[in-house]
C-alpha cells in the first residue's frame, strides 16, 4: 500500500488492514478500518525508548526521527518518548515511505551533514537498515526478535534492545 502513491499514513493503515482481512476471506467495515488507524495514539514505544533516548541526549547528540507515520502521529509518540527530538521527518512531510530514500536525505539538507555522518538505529531491516546501507548511512540494527541477517546486509552494529546499545556506546547515565 506504501508503494503505491502517497496516502496518509491512517489511510495505509486502514486500507493496509482491509486487503489483509479480504485475503483471509473477512471482512472488515469501513468504520473498523478508520477505528484501527487512529489507534495509532494508543501505541506504546517499546520500554527501553526512553532511557536510551534520554542517555542520547546527555552524551549531546542530536536526535532525529525517520517515520513513516503522520505528523499528528508522531507528536502523540514524541509526548510518550519525554524527550526532545532535533528533528522530525514524515512520511507525511516527504511524500513518501521508507524505504524510500527521502527520509534519509531530507535530515542530510536540514542538518548540512553527509550520510557518514548519520548514524540510523532502527529494528525493520526492510524499512531501514538495508535502505540506510544502499545510501551510505551506517545503521544500527536493533534485533528485538532474533532474527538472522539476510546475506548481504552489513550494519555497523547488532543489538537486542536500546538497553544494550546505550551500554556498547557508552553512553552517560
Amino acid at each position: 500500500v506504501e508503494g503505491e502513491q502517497y496516502r496518509s499514513y491512517d489511510e495505509v493503515l486502514a486500507l493496509s488492514l482491509t486487503r489483509c482481512a479480504t485475503k483471509f476471506g473477512l471482512v472488515v467495515g469501513e468504520s473498523a478500518a478508520k477505528r484501527f488507524a487512529a489507534s495509532l495514539a494508543d501505541w506504546e514505544p517499546f520500554p527501553d525508548a526512553h532511557p536510551f533516548l534520554k542517555r542520547l541526549r546527555a552524551g549531546g547528540l542530536p536526535q532525529a526521527i525517520l517515520s513513516n507515520v503522520t505528523r499528528a502521529g508522531l507528536r502523540g509518540s514524541v509526548r510518550k518518548l519525554g524527550v526532545a527530538f532535533d528533528l522530525l521527518v514524515t512520511a507525511e512531510d516527504v511524500r513518501s515511505y521508507k524505504p524510500a530514500p527521502q527520509h534519509w536525505l531530507e535530515p542530510q539538507a536540514a542538518l548540512g551533514i553527509g550520510p557518514r555522518e548519520q548514524l540510523h538505529i532502527a529494528a525493520s531491516l526492510t524499512h531501514d537498515v538495508i535502505p540506510a546501507g544502499r545510501l551510505g548511512v551506517p545503521c544500527i540494527w536493533v534485533n528485538r526478535r532474533d532474527e538472522n541477517l539476510p546475506p548481504g546486509v552489513a550494519p555497523v552494529m547488532v543489538v537486542r534492545d536500546l538497553a544494550e546499545l546505550g551500554e556498547r556506546l557508552e553512553l552517560p547515565g
